[in-house]
């Protein structure tokens, strides 16, 4: 009977305090909304709300953005466009996937990453659009109405070293567009840092003017087990008192000389 106490004991504290583990520690994951670090999407995520692809109907009344492919994306877009939707995609080369899919041609999201020598003091892959707005390690996009371009002196670095070389060609670049898709608007950035907290308190502000007058913003987003554990984190560091508890009568019980 005491080595069950003693089991049931272990496994109260292991369990009590590998919750504890669930609820303290961050999560690193890019682009996760429970990333608080700079490449991670928290600060977007405390404005908008978070929805699995598969589960929105969509509407003209919000802003859906997408920062990363997942096998749901494609259909989720489609059906929100043909309802009237406005959609963010912001990302790379991933981006082409999904227009192939969705059946747009004459737009592609390039290889490389545009730099700019007088990026200041965050290096030459931060370039500044105009109006304010930034991208950190972006692409360009070709074709589609582009709303913001790369300045005078930007470059292509398709050979990752900084330095303007042969065959890199020379800006201004298109780094934001948009399409109109069935009933609905696309916009493409080929780069997620424009959703990211590196550059989201710059930024920010850009995205939320595409959203209609007075629309929700809404993250699609498919949360691993990790990430389902910690946005539950709450709820599970309110159950570690009782199993304490519980734990703490298991142990006297265990001493009990009746046992």
């Amino acid at each position: 009977m005491r080595s069950l106490h003693a089991f049931t004991l272990s496994f109260a504290v292991t369990l009590a305090a590998g919750l504890l583990l669930i609820a303290v520690l961050p999560v690193d994951e890019p682009l996760s909304p429970y990333n608080t670090g700079p490449g991670g999407l928290s600060m977007l995520a405390s404005v908008a709300s978070l929805a699995e692809p598969g589960g929105v109907e969509g509407g003209a009344g919000a802003l859906y953005i997408a920062a990363g492919w997942s096998p749901g994306l494609c259909p989720a877009v489609s059906r929100l466009l043909s309802r009237g939707s406005s959609v963010l995609v912001a990302g790379g080369e991933w981006i082409n996937r999904l227009l192939d899919c969705l059946g747009v041609g004459g737009v592609e999201v390039t290889g490389g990453v545009v730099a700019y020598p007088l990026g200041g003091v965050d290096g030459e892959y931060m370039v500044p659009l105009g109006g304010g707005l930034y991208l950190y390690r972006a692409g360009t996009v070709a074709g589609g109405r582009c709303m913001a371009w790369s300045p005078p002196g930007s470059f292509l670095d398709l050979d990752g070293d900084g330095v303007p070389g042969e065959g890199e060609p020379w800006g201004p670049f298109c780094m934001a567009a948009l399409i109109h898709v069935g009933g609905g608007l696309l916009y493409i950035v080929p780069s997620p840092s424009i959703l990211e907290n590196r550059l989201y308190s710059i930024d920010g502000g850009w995205v939320r003017g595409l959203a209609p007058r007075g629309g929700r913003i809404v993250l699609l987003y498919e949360p691993s087990p990790r990430e389902l554990l910690h946005s539950a984190s709450p709820m599970l560091a309110s159950l570690l008192p009782p199993l304490l508890a519980v734990a703490w009568l298991v142990w006297r019980r265990g001493r009990s000389p009746m046992h």
